[in-house]
């Protein structure tokens, strides 16, 4: 439930009760390469390009006409996203994975907003997948995100100017999945 403070009723009863539709369209491509060196190992590789200059600003549109329109330039870039890895199978039943990716942001320094800090980032992850039986797989993954240090300077007439520096965006990520073929 949200709590309305310092808002006055008349205000408050042009704000309740609004939908809001976001919209979102994005056009990528990704090229993917997998080489089989010899029956244990195979080497993998990733680019993906994504269009993100097509969201060039956030607009919120009310079904409530006494409540106006919400619109936040964005003007985000087109990224491109390269990652290479390694799958080496010492058995039957076993599989083990590694990787690196570059992943850039789309965000450019101007637009960097405190609701969604994103800086380029490079990502290592393990892993590894074991067969308990002809139906039953188990992978279990590991994932760090190093990310670049992002500051975030806005300036706004009527609300003032926000200054913040965003350090050590890291992020550690787990990731377990049992898998059951029918």
């Amino acid at each position: 439930m949200a709590n309305y403070i310092g808002i006055p009723i008349l205000l408050l009863a042009a704000v309740i009760n609004a939908t809001i539709m976001p919209e979102l369209r994005l056009g990528n491509g990704t090229a993917d390469l997998v080489f089989l060196l010899v029956m244990s190992w195979a080497l993998l590789a990733d680019v993906t390009w994504t269009r993100w200059s097509r969201f060039d600003e956030l607009a919120v549109e009310f079904d409530n006409p006494l409540q106006p329109a919400i619109v936040e330039e964005q003007d985000w870039d087109d990224t491109v996203r390269i990652s290479l890895g390694a799958a080496f199978r010492p058995t039957e039943r076993w599989v083990l994975r590694a990787g690196i990716a570059y992943d850039e942001s789309p965000i450019p320094d101007e637009f960097q907003r405190p609701r969604l800090v994103v800086g380029d980032r490079v990502l290592v992850g393990v892993g590894a997948g074991y067969r308990l039986s002809d139906t039953v797989r188990l992978d279990i993954g590991y994932m760090h995100s190093f990310s670049e240090d992002v500051e975030v300077d806005i300036s706004n007439p009527g609300a003032g100017r926000l200054v913040g520096d965003y350090d050590d965006l890291g992020a550690n990520l787990f990731a377990a999945q049992l898998s059951v073929r029918f």
